[in-house]
């Protein structure tokens, strides 16, 4: 799990240090206009399982993230974000994205800010099979996941005051994460998507 986890940190300063070049050519243009908000986020909602999952319909889901919101003018963002999440199911993962994002004010309304973008979720922990009623079930310790899916990221946000966001996003996995023992009549495909209402602070 340190090895997936540095990796994945990785990965997201690269996307961080490859946006910052231009930031800082804006900064130099636009001096005293704040180029960058950074936004961290708790979250809860559902992990909901799509096809044939055994296990259920769902689990419960809570997540923490760190997003660098990047100004391209004053209507779009660009943000590349990290986050940590958890299931019931002890289902335990990161997700590092990246989003474009419109921010808009209605006439005496909240401001409103609307984002979509790709999604990298990567299972450290991808759950195991256990049969404590028949230890001897062909199934016991084999894995249950795969370990990675990409997945596309919608997300609402309305502000609140000038620190405070309160959204509802989801996430839509594309490929079959359950791991295929047709012996054991598993087969079906099972994909991941979630819905979470989410509490941001931005600074």
């Amino acid at each position: 799990m340190n090895k997936l986890f540095s990796r994945y940190c990785i990965l997201f300063l690269a996307v961080f240090v490859l946006i910052m070049p231009n930031v800082n050519a804006q900064d130099k243009a636009e001096v005293g206009k704040k180029q960058v908000d950074h936004i961290v986020k708790v979250g809860a909602g559902g992990l909901l399982f799509v096809g044939n999952h055994p296990d259920g319909e769902g689990e419960v889901l809570a997540g923490v993230s760190y997003g660098a919101d990047v100004w391209l003018d004053d209507k779009w963002s660009v943000m590349p974000e990290i986050g940590l999440w958890a299931d019931s199911e002890i289902i335990t993962g990161f997700n590092l994205g990246c989003g474009a994002r419109y921010h808009f004010k209605a006439s005496g309304g909240p401001g409103i800010i609307v984002g979509l973008g790709p999604e990298l979720m990567i299972l450290s922990d991808r759950g195991k099979y256990t049969y404590d009623a028949d230890p001897k079930h062909g199934l016991n310790g084999k894995t249950k996941y795969r370990s990675c899916d990409i997945a596309l990221h919608p997300s609402i946000v309305i502000e609140s005051g000038k620190h405070w966001l309160w959204g509802l996003e989801g996430s839509i996995g594309i490929n079959n994460m359950r791991l295929k023992y047709p012996e054991y009549n598993i087969n079906g495909p099972t994909r991941f998507a979630y819905v979470m209402l989410t509490c941001g602070f931005r600074f």
